[in-house]
């Protein structure tokens, strides 16, 4: 059973039509928001001494990364699919390191990665919006 405010059930629901409104595309979009917002919240909360819930939002943006890799198909040969592959399994694994060790350089390592992929993901939207 969830524990809500009124605030952070109406963000739920918010967040939920959101999801079902959007393109496969733009749930992977939202995914990757969602793993970085989850690690800026980590950095903040290990600044701030508070360790049980920085180990919260890192496990979340380990999951969310966890499911955009579920969510790869490596049956094929594309070469991309296997590329982030390898990114989603190196990130996973500096969380997990930075998680243990309560270091923000890793984070901050991963946000940077995470936001460049997020940076590509929205780059694909555009050319795809100028060719329609």
């Amino acid at each position: 059973m969830r524990n809500e405010t009124g605030g952070g059930a109406y963000a739920r629901v918010s967040l939920e039509s959101k999801a079902a409104a959007a393109s496969p595309v733009g749930l992977v979009i939202m995914l990757y928001e969602g793993a970085l917002q989850r690690i800026r919240a980590a950095k903040i909360l290990i600044e701030a001494g508070d360790i049980p819930r920085k180990g919260e939002a890192i496990t979340k943006a380990i999951n969310i990364v966890g499911g955009l890799q579920a969510g790869l198909d490596l049956s094929k040969p594309d070469e991309w699919a296997h590329r982030l592959d390898a990114l989603y399994t190196y990130s996973m694994e500096k969380l997990v390191q930075a998680n243990l060790k309560n270091d923000i350089s890793l984070l901050t390592e991963i946000e940077s990665l995470l936001s460049d992929l997020l940076g590509g993901w929205k780059e694909l939207v555009e050319r795809e919006k100028g060719k329609a």
